[in-house]
């Protein structure tokens, strides 16, 4: 992380502190358009001023993520329809079922934590 810092700080110096070498740097070919580069910039700070001030509808956003995440049957019935959604009974199951298959995955490849009694 030192060596990053200081490689970071000479080329700080060589590009910001040293004199312009080279014609194109104060006579350009072409100049750039800046209509486009404002534009981006002004979407980008209209965007980050709209989550400071509208956190709670971006918040709710996120929460509405975050549920359907956890509770995956809403997605499933639109998708596959209602009669494959799982019941609770069956999701306890299929949980059981995939923990237990990663405990013997675990195992057989030898990444199980051995449990110490004292």
């Amino acid at each position: 992380s030192l060596l990053t810092l200081l490689s970071m700080l000479k080329i700080w110096s060589y590009g910001f502190w040293s004199p312009p070498r080279g014609n194109h740097v104060s006579h350009p070919e072409h100049r750039p358009q800046t209509a486009g580069g404002i534009a981006a910039v002004a979407v980008l700070v209209a965007l980050a001023l709209s989550m400071g001030f509208g956190a709670q509808q971006y918040m709710n956003i996120c929460t509405a993520a975050a549920k359907t995440l956890v509770d995956p049957s809403e997605y499933i019935a639109a998708v596959l329809g209602r009669e494959h959604v799982p019941t609770l009974d069956q999701s306890k199951n299929i949980a059981n079922t995939a923990a237990t298959n990663g405990a013997i995955r675990r195992v057989a490849h030898g990444d199980a934590k051995q449990e110490r009694t004292p």
